[in-house]
C-alpha cells in the first residue's frame, strides 16, 4: 500500500472530527464498556504561517496552515462525563526541493482567553492594557535533513540559531492570526488537492504527537508505519537551559563551589547548608526580567521567546512563563556501555553542544547520529545524516531495580557524573538542574522543550 493510499485511508476510518463533519483528533475512542455515547464540540481556530528561506539553495518555502482546536466530552455509565481537549495539527510538516522537510510545532493557544489583552488596573492609576498576541510570532521549527524520516529533526529554539552558520534556514516573515471554520475547511481542501507524495510525508495536513491527549494509540501505529518501522517523537526537542551570572553574583556564589577541580557542578551534589545558601543568591536574581527559576522547562509551547523580547505569547500563570534564555543542544541517549552478551545498553551518555555556534538549537526526538556528524553536517563536510534506530534509545522503566545509569557530557567534560544513590533516570525523563559552571554560566534546566 502507498503512503497516499494509507493517509487517505485514514481519513476515511478515523475522520478526525469535531462534530461529525469537522476534523480534530478523536477516533480511537472504543475500547470501553462503559461509555454511553461521545460528543465532539468544536472550539475554534487559528492561523499559523512562515515564509523561509533556505540558505543553500535559495529555495523559498511557504508555510501555512489552519489549525482546529476542540473538545470531546464522554458521558460514562456509571459516572460524570469527561472532558478532554486538542488540537490539529500538532506538528506541520512541508517539503523542500532538494530532499528535505521543514516541520512547525503548533503553539498551545487554543484557549480563547490568550488572545484577550490582559489589562492591569493599578490603584489609582489608569488602567494598562497589554497585548498577549505577538505581532513578532515566531513559530518553533524544525529542519529534517532526511524526507524519508521524520523521526529526528534539528529544532531552532531560540532566534539565536538563525544568526548561526549552521543554520539550515531563515525566517523571512512569519505570524499567527485567529481563523474560522470556512478558512479551515478552504486550507484543508486546497492541501489536499496540491499535495504530493515526498519521502514519508504522513498527508496533507500534518500529524499528531504521540502519547499526547489529541493523538490515539491508532494514530501512533500509524505514523510508526508510515515511517517504515522506526519511531516518531520529535514533538520534543532535547536542549538545556543556560544563564549567565552578573558579576557581583559570581563573586558570591562561585567561592561556594567545592574546590576539586570539576568544571560543572550540579548542585544536588553539595552540602544542604551550600544549597541552600546559592538557592537563597539566586533567588534574588532576575535574568531578562524573569526570575531565574522560571527559565525552565517549558511546559505549554506558545512559540519561540526572542532575544528582543517578542516572538511568543504572554500568558497569565506565573508557572506559564516563556522568558527568553539561551539553548544549547543535548544529544540523547548515546551508548557509553554494551553489554557483549545481551548487547543491551548499559550506560547512557548525553551530550550537551556547548559550542556557541550551536547556540539556540535542539534536537527533536531520542534517535540522533553522535555530535561528530551532526558537527560535520552543518559545517557541510557531509549531506546526509542517519540516525540508528535498532538501539532503543530510552530509559522510562517502571521499576528502579531495571533504570540504566545516565550521565551528561560535554566532549570528554562530564557535566554531570551518574547518581551515586540512583541510576536514574532523569535527564530526558524528568530533566535535572541547576548545574554551576566555574565561568559563571547555570545550567537550570536539561533537556525537553
Amino acid at each position: 500500500m502507498t503512503i497516499s493510499r494509507m493517509w487517505r485511508g485514514a481519513v476515511r476510518k478515523c475522520v478526525l472530527g469535531l462534530v461529525a463533519s469537522l476534523l480534530i483528533v478523536a477516533c480511537d475512542r472504543a475500547g470501553s464498556p462503559y461509555v454511553e455515547s461521545v460528543k465532539d464540540l468544536p472550539k475554534g481556530f487559528f492561523r499559523v504561517h512562515a515564509d523561509i528561506r533556505v540558505k543553500e539553495t535559495g529555495e523559498l518555502v511557504k508555510l501555512d496552515y489552519v489549525v482546529s482546536c476542540g473538545g470531546k466530552v464522554t458521558n460514562w455509565t456509571y459516572t460524570t462525563p469527561s472532558v478532554t481537549f486538542g488540537m490539529a495539527p500538532q506538528i506541520m510538516l512541508v517539503p523542500t526541493q532538494s530532499g528535505e522537510l521543514i516541520g512547525a510545532r503548533t503553539p498551545e493557544v487554543c484557549d480563547a482567553s490568550m488572545w484577550e489583552p490582559k489589562r492591569i488596573t493599578p490603584k489609582g492609576k489608569p488602567e494598562i492594557v497589554q497585548e498577549r498576541v505577538p505581532d513578532d510570532f515566531l513559530p518553533l521549527l524544525m529542519w529534517y535533513p532526511n524526507a524519508d524520516d521524520i523521526g529526528f529533526a534539528i529544532g531552532y529554539l531560540s532566534d539565536k540559531a538563525y544568526d548561526s552558520p549552521y543554520a539550515k534556514i531563515e525566517v523571512l516573515d512569519s505570524g499567527i492570526a485567529r481563523s474560522s471554520l470556512e478558512e479551515w475547511r478552504a486550507w484543508r481542501e486546497k492541501a489536499a488537492a496540491e499535495f504530493e507524495q515526498v519521502g514519508v510525508l504522513p498527508g496533507p495536513w500534518g500529524h499528531q504527537i504521540p502519547g499526547t491527549i489529541s493523538s490515539s494509540v491508532k494514530l501512533h501505529k500509524r505514523l510508526h508505519a508510515i515511517n517504515h518501522g522506526r519511531r516518531v517523537d520529535t514533538g520534543k526537542c532535547n536542549a538545556a537551559t543556560v544563564l549567565y551570572l552578573p558579576e557581583d553574583a559570581k563573586s558570591e556564589i562561585l567561592p561556594l563551589l567545592p574546590q576539586n577541580g570539576a568544571p560543572w557542578v550540579p548542585l544536588e551534589y553539595l552540602s544542604d547548608e551550600t544549597q541552600d545558601r546559592i538557592l537563597n543568591l539566586l533567588a534574588g536574581l532576575k535574568f531578562n526580567g524573569v526570575w531565574w527559576g522560571y527559565h525552565g522547562q517549558i511546559v505549554r509551547e506558545t512559540g519561540i521567546r526572542k532575544a528582543s523580547g517578542g516572538g511568543a505569547f504572554m500568558l497569565n500563570h506565573s508557572s506559564y512563563h516563556n522568558p527568553y534564555h539561551d539553548y544549547f543542544p543535548v544529544v540523547p541517549f548515546q551508548p557509553a556501555q554494551v553489554d557483549p552478551q545481551s548487547g543491551k545498553v548499559t550506560f547512557w551518555q548525553h551530550e550537551i553542544l556547548l559550542d556557541e555556534n550551536w547556540n539556540g538549537f535542539g534536537i527533536c526526538g531520542r534517535t540522533s547520529p553522535p555530535g561528530t556528524e551532526l558537527l560535520a553536517y552543518v559545517e557541510g563536510r557531509t549531506d546526509t545524516l542517519r540516525p540508528d534506530y535498532t538501539v532503543e534509545r530510552t530509559n522510562g522503566i517502571t521499576h528502579a531495580s531495571e533504570w540504566v545509569p545516565e550521565q551528561l557530557v560535554s566532549g570528554d567534560v562530564i557535566v554531570v557524573p551518574r547518581r551515586h544513590n540512583a541510576a536514574g533516570p532523569w535527564f530526558i525523563v524528568s530533566g535535572f538542574g541547576p548545574v554551576l559552571n566555574r565561568d559563571g554560566r547555570v545550567m537550570t534546566y536539561c533537556c525537553a522543550r
